[in-house]
């Protein structure tokens, strides 16, 4: 990663390193992180999910603590997939050729009018 010029690491995020702009969506390559990420439906309306980080390290060890939530485990499936297994051309997050993932975990946290349905059920 410390190889690369800034604007290859920008290119890789899909937004500059300096001051943390969006790269307009005609700009991204395919394969930046911020294309792979932001999905749309079939409608093309964007598909949507609650999404936070914080970073943590030192200098020997850094990494990215990372959560999400949507109504659905669809929206993270489909994040994933583009991510990982990429397009019919496979083009895939090129963010992955830097980071390796170490851990997940997903959870259901029911909604109370969920809960209420299953108990009449």
């Amino acid at each position: 990663w410390g190889s690369l010029k800034d604007k290859e690491q920008e290119d890789v995020y899909g937004r500059t390193k300096v001051d943390n702009v969006e790269y307009e969506s005609e700009d991204k390559p395919l394969t930046a992180h911020t294309k792979r990420t932001s999905l749309k439906d079939e409608s093309g309306n964007s598909i949507e999910m609650l999404r936070q980080s914080m970073p943590y390290g030192d200098m020997s060890v850094q990494g990215l603590y990372f959560v999400s939530c949507a109504s659905s485990p669809i929206p993270f499936s489909k994040m994933l997939k583009s991510m990982i297994f990429g397009d019919d051309e496979g083009i895939y997050d090129k963010l992955l050729d830097y980071t390796t993932a170490e851990t997940g975990g997903a959870f259901f946290a029911p909604s109370t009018t969920f809960i209420k349905r299953q108990a009449k059920d």
